[in-house]
């Protein structure tokens, strides 16, 4: 299971992902915020909701998201990306293969009159190669644009 903690990022950068996509007037391309003046805007504008006490609490996550989308050179991957089209359609045709793998697996296995603790250790084989595919599969793909954020995230949280 998935921990509270990265969903919670996830919808964070979610929130704040098209506010920083917009383009920046051109005032504030001549004298631009440093990143304690980021995350002090990012409090003030989530002030009195769960996103404050998530910024807060997670001062490296919030650190991380306004560096990753400060970054001209990931702006960059991320926009040459959404254009070419053809690795989103692989990878949604390899969820749509994974969800009918692991339905057919699970029907098989339900079937079978295996004792309990056999079905919980199948359960979680199952659970675990699927998703290792899922995510090993997602990085195959889209390695180049991982690749600098892991660099981010690596000088933040090697502290």
């Amino acid at each position: 299971m998935i921990e509270k903690k990265f969903i919670l990022y996830f919808l964070f950068l979610l929130l704040i992902g098209p506010s920083f996509a917009q383009e920046a007037p051109k005032d504030i391309e001549k004298h631009p915020l440093s990143e304690e003046e980021i995350v002090s805007l990012l409090k003030e504008k989530f002030k009195d909701s769960i996103m404050e006490t998530f910024i807060e609490s997670n001062p490296r996550l919030t650190l991380l998201t306004v560096r990753v989308t400060r970054d001209e050179n990931i702006k960059g991957l991320w926009k040459a990306t959404l254009a070419d089209k053809t690795r989103y359609y692989f990878f949604v045709g390899f969820i749509i293969l994974t969800v009918l793998v692991n339905w057919y697996w699970k029907k098989r296995q339900t079937q079978t009159m295996a004792p309990f603790w056999h079905k919980i250790a199948w359960w979680f084989a199952r659970f675990s190669l699927v998703n290792g595919a899922r995510i090993g599969f997602f990085i195959f793909l889209f390695k180049t644009e991982i690749n600098p954020v892991w660099s981010h995230a690596k000088n933040i949280f090697s502290v």
